[in-house]
């Protein structure tokens, strides 16, 4: 590994630069991003360690044991191929990128399979349906530099799976690029976060822009030539990485392997260590050796802690020693004093345990007739939580299926919630929205309406509906 120093006139702290280059540029992380804080890198991993240094991800290779084209360049620079693959730069002429994570069956998904969103275009329901999202999670972005930020906030939120990324978001950036219409029916966007903006104002770069691709598969240009069979792609815009996202687990370095065109092929699995055990000033194209094949082992982890009363981790907050907090649906304690922006994930938390299953809808508000839904946006509707496939207004989630994903009953058993609620009224006027208790059941109002029975007036056909029926109180 190379070490330069900064050298200056001034009087300022020279910086060290663990690698050939100084990459990022500079912070696009967002208050909402994922994982440790990126400017605390330097405490959080000393002599220029990396988020990644432990995990069992490992780069693809081409054919030739070379790397991807759009990462030659940042694996010449790099101090290892890993690096290159999981930071960049990428270089697809800044034309943008996207990346597919998907199940692997020798990789345990973790948060993946709660945020599906997208089908390949070679099957009939992602031909037919623009809203189908069984295949895995994709995101990209039209500036190049915002790789390496998606990359780390998807690793630490554990969409663990194999990676395929490729070069081009817009239509006319490369061979196959995503607006063409031809590789995936839809993929959410990682927008550049500029120099300029106040980081502290920037809340989440993956969302609250709509420049997500939702357009869906071209079915008149390629339904033909690929429905089922496999998407020919260009393997010279394209890389993939396996393994890829956080796990508690911590892995030596595993050796990049070569694959044939296709799906990345996993080698055995090195067995967990509590440290890295490569050196790391190795160069690029070095093999670290892996431990012998093992399953990982990891302590029991208790379910059903009762975490009621426990905070959200704050990484503004500084913890003292067996503080405990709720992260990611666990409990953790600290493990020491003066434990700031550390966060539960690393070895200065304790797991205690899973805590207790609530209600998936606390948090997730009813569907109103009149309020328009975005795509992945989540209601409660009679007692259940769905998931918008894509944008609507007025279509509710129960015989809307082609517009809404039904995910889970909120609580079993639970009907309409009708405390508070009047009884309808004959000769009252009830505008939209308004909620009425009818025969047992709960109403909202989806339109004006005067002396017209909530029972009647809610099962005609549907533009002549004036209610909506919630469900038994």
């Amino acid at each position: 590994m190379k070490v330069s120093i900064g050298i200056s006139l001034l009087v300022v702290t020279a910086p060290i630069i663990w690698s050939e280059i100084l990459y990022p540029l500079y912070n696009q992380q967002c208050t909402d991003d994922a994982g440790p804080p990126f400017l605390d890198d330097s405490e959080n991993f000393p002599n220029g360690g990396k988020y990644h240094d432990t995990s069992a991800a490992y780069a693809v290779l081409q054919p030739d044991g070379q790397c991807a084209p759009p990462l030659k360049e940042a694996c010449s620079k790099r101090d290892n191929v890993k690096t290159a693959y999981l930071e960049g730069p990428i270089d697809c002429g800044d034309k943008g990128w996207y990346c597919r994570i998907m199940p692997d069956e020798n990789w345990p998904g973790k948060q993946l399979g709660g945020d599906l969103n997208f089908g390949h275009c070679n099957t009939t329901d992602a031909f037919d349906d623009e809203g189908f999202d069984q295949d895995g999670h994709c995101h990209g972005g039209s500036k190049d530099s915002t790789y390496y930020w998606w990359i780390r906030d998807h690793f630490h939120r554990q969409y663990n799976g194999a990676v395929r990324c490729c070069c081009g978001w817009f239509e006319g950036s490369s061979s196959q690029p995503l607006y063409g219409r031809r590789i995936a029916n839809g993929c959410d966007y990682r927008r550049l976060v500029t120099e300029e903006e106040d980081l502290s104002k920037c809340r989440d770069a993956n969302e609250d822009h709509g420049m997500g691709f939702d357009d869906g598969c071209n079915a008149d240009l390629y339904q033909d030539a690929q429905l089922n069979k496999p998407i020919e792609e260009d393997d010279g815009i394209c890389w993939e990485i396996a393994r890829f996202g956080f796990t508690e687990e911590e892995y030596p370095q595993p050796a990049p392997v070569s694959f044939p065109v296709g799906p990345p092929v996993n080698p055995p699995l090195p067995e967990p260590t509590d440290a890295p055990t490569e050196d790391p000033t190795e160069s690029p194209g070095a093999a670290p050796v892996a431990a012998p094949v093992a399953a990982p082992v990891t302590a029991p982890v208790a379910e059903g802690e009762d975490c009621s009363g426990v905070k959200d981790y704050n990484k503004k907050k500084k913890y003292g020693k067996n503080d405990e907090v709720k992260y990611d649906n666990k409990l953790y304690k600290s493990k020491r004093n003066k434990n700031k922006n550390k966060m539960p994930e690393a070895k200065f938390w304790a797991l205690q345990g899973i805590c207790k299953a609530a209600s998936p809808c606390d948090h997730e508000a009813d569907w109103k007739s009149s309020k328009k839904y975005r795509k992945k946006q989540q209601v409660v509707f009679k007692g259940a939580l769905y998931r918008a496939k894509r944008n609507s207004k007025n279509k509710n989630p129960e015989n809307w299926g082609k517009f809404w994903t039904a995910l889970e009953k909120c609580v079993e058993g639970e009907g309409a919630d009708c405390e508070g609620e009047d009884a309808w009224d004959d000769s009252t006027r009830y505008e939209i929205e308004d909620q009425v208790t009818y025969e047992g059941s709960l109403y909202v109002a989806i339109k004006a309406a005067k002396n017209k029975e909530p029972d009647v007036w809610s099962t005609k056909a549907g533009k002549f509906n004036k209610w909506e029926n919630l469900g038994e109180c």
